[in-house]
Formats: C-alpha cells, structure tokens, sequence
C-alpha cells in the first residue's frame, strides 16, 4: 500500500469525524475536531493519505511541557495490519524528541486487542487503569488502561 504521513490539518476535520464513527463507539463529530486542532494548546497530529489525498488514518496528540499524550489514533479498517498505525505514532515520537519531551501517554480500552499488540510493539508500559471509564454500545463498561513509553529521559 503506498501512502504518505503528512501533517493533520483543519481541512480534513470531516473527513477525520467519518474514519473516527467507523472505529469508535463514541466518536467525535466534525466541530469537535474543528475546535480541538484549531483551539486547543499544545495540539498537533499526522494523518496517511494516498496519492490522491485519501484518507487511511491520523493520529492526534497534545504536547504540554514535558509529556505528551494520543488523544486518538484511527486507521481505515481495510488499511489495518499494514504498518500504518505504528508508522503515525513513530512519526509523532519523532516529533517529540525534537520537542524534548520525557514521556508519550495513552489510554485504551482494555478489550482493544489491535492496539494493545500496536503498543507493545512500539515498548509502551501499562502504568495504570481507570475502572470502568468507557461505555460500551451494550451498555456495558470497561477498563481504560493507562499507557506509557519514556523518551529524552
């Protein structure tokens, strides 16, 4: 698959809102992104677009003095298990090396097999959990595990 990791920007808001409903339970609309990467301190992302500017995924991330945390990381589901994902977050850990940040954050749900396996192939450590913090479509709750990977330390 040929793709290339660019910088998100506000133009692909709608676009993100749509590839986020298709992987998440509770996804964030159009003007939720629009106001996050246009009002928020400290935000930054990447997103994988084909030749002709399709979107296959992002990520978005907040920096603020020394940690940085992913607020989301979304791949088109036909675009799963081809190294997008991972190529998204080492370019963003990229990033903040050049920033000098100390440590890159995460949470995730704790059923979320795909990523938990992403994650512990990038050497992230569980250092928490937050009991019962997602609701599920069932109704049902789950665990957010609390994620890290120390950087410039």
């Amino acid at each position: 698959m040929d793709y290339k990791i660019v910088s998100f920007n506000f133009e692909i808001c709608e676009q993100a809102s749509i590839l986020h409903a298709s992987a998440f339970e509770r996804p964030w609309s159009k003007n939720e992104f629009e106001i996050l990467v246009t009002e928020s301190p400290g935000i930054f992302g990447f997103k994988a677009v084909s030749s002709e500017e399709q979107l296959y995924g992002f990520i978005l991330l907040q920096y603020i003095i020394d940690d940085a945390e992913i607020l989301t990381l979304c791949v088109l589901e036909n675009c799963r298990r081809q190294g997008i994902g991972k190529e998204l977050i080492k370019t963003a850990i990229n990033k903040l090396f050049i920033k000098d940040a100390k440590r890159l954050l995460l949470e995730v749900n704790e059923y979320n097999k795909e990523a938990l396996l992403l994650y512990k192939s990038l050497n992230f450590n569980t250092y928490g959990r937050r009991k019962n913090y997602y609701l599920l479509n069932d109704k049902s709750q789950a665990d957010a595990l609390l994620l890290e990977i120390k950087l410039n330390n």
